[in-house]
């Protein structure tokens, strides 16, 4: 390179540079506006978003009947009939493990919700006279009182009642609107169901259509490069997933067999609750034994007692025996990096955010690793633990 070629090519940089740089500058300046953009982007294309995530978890079990059990049977006539069985099969298995959850799960917790509304006002009657039994409680115990005579149902259902007369007038536009967001979601949600069949019916042909658009894009190096990266997010996005249902199910289950052995109270609605909110990464076992400590506490402060301890035990042999051994290096992502995507997750997505910030934190993590060990490579250093 001569020095007029290196002339063009700094002031190229800079030219870049300076472009970018003002760029930037003006979407500091309107942050708002860029913010309401993407959310009008997000609200249009999210029927195609909800369908790609809908066909990512379709794909766990289509992939299992398709290349495992399916594989079995040799007829070449069937090979044609393979994906669509396949496909229809997983979307009965979904579809029938969501029923079981609702129809399982609603009894339960209506049933206890009543229990609750029973026993309440006379778990807090004992919950006095055991703080009046305590001196230093005492005065607590009486101001407790004080508040709880205050407390009438009558004014509540008075109030609910004056606000359903106030809403009367605005009943109909009330009435139309809601019909309008339900019929708006439905669309929505049957355009991602129908997009989702779309995906997986026709994968290998958008695989390949996604990788002509790409090296027609980028040189041989820049799409061999974001193909190893997509290859990353989809690994560890689909391990995130497979392991942490496996793991979530395994601790509902011991929660069922624990909890029967006891013999405390809600079983099925707690270990249901468990197993679900077991999903959610780190805080979700702490949520569910919440939940459950809430259910057992109306029905016995002893057994309470109980399940503290037998949750205890079980997140032990749950976290140091069977996660191990059941995610095991399915993402192999340190626990610093996990707590860290899962609570800027939290803070930007919610719950959807914990789940997608772990596997994105684990191939940032892996190809800092690779950046970090090809330019050791390079130097020729080898760096001892």
């Amino acid at each position: 390179m001569n020095d007029s070629e290196k002339k063009n090519f700094l002031n190229k940089n800079l030219l870049i540079t300076m472009l970018a740089a003002i760029s930037f500058y003006f979407l500091l300046l309107n942050l708002s506006t860029v913010f309401y953009v993407i959310k009008r982007i997000l609200n249009i294309i999210s029927p195609l978003i909800i369908g790609a995530a809908l066909a990512f978890v379709l794909k766990i079990p289509m992939n299992f009947l398709e290349n495992k059990l399916f594989s079995k049977v040799k007829s070449q006539k069937f090979q044609k009939y393979k994906r669509p069985l396949a496909l229809f099969l997983s979307i009965l298995i979904v579809l029938f493990m969501l029923l079981f959850l609702i129809f399982l799960l609603a009894p339960q917790l209506i049933k206890s919700i009543q229990s609750l509304e029973q026993k309440f006002p006379i778990f807090f009657d004992q919950l006095l006279n055991w703080m009046r039994s305590i001196e230093p409680l005492k005065n607590y115990a009486l101001e407790l009182e004080a508040q709880l005579s205050q407390f009438s149902w009558n004014t509540i259902f008075e109030n609910v009642n004056n606000f359903l007369l106030r809403q009367d007038s605005t009943f109909f536009t009330n009435a139309i609107s809601t019909a309008t967001s339900l019929i708006s979601s439905l669309a929505n949600m049957f355009v991602a169901f129908i997009f989702s069949i779309y995906i997986l019916a026709s994968k290998e042909t958008l695989g390949h259509q996604a990788r002509r658009m790409l090296y027609s894009l980028f040189s041989k190096k820049n799409g061999d490069t974001i193909i190893h990266i997509l290859s990353l997010g989809h690994k560890f996005f689909y391990n995130t997933i497979v392991s942490q249902v496996t793991d979530a199910t395994i601790l509902g289950i011991m929660t069922f067999v624990t909890m029967n052995i006891l013999r405390l109270p809600n079983a099925a609605t707690i270990s249901i609750l468990t197993a679900f909110l077991a999903l959610i990464p780190i805080f979700g076992a702490f949520i569910a034994g919440a939940l459950g400590v809430m259910l057992i506490l109306i029905e016995s402060p002893t057994q309470a007692l109980i399940y503290v301890i037998m949750v205890v035990i079980l997140q032990q042999i749950e976290g140091n025996l069977i996660y191990p051994k059941v995610v095991g290096d399915a993402i192999g992502l340190p626990a610093m990096w996990t707590m860290l995507g899962v609570i800027v997750g939290g803070a930007v997505f919610g719950i959807i955010g914990m789940w997608l910030f772990v596997p994105l934190f684990a191939v940032i993590y892996t190809l800092l690793g690779e950046f970090t060990e090809n330019k050791l490579n390079q130097k020729k250093l080898s760096i001892e633990k």
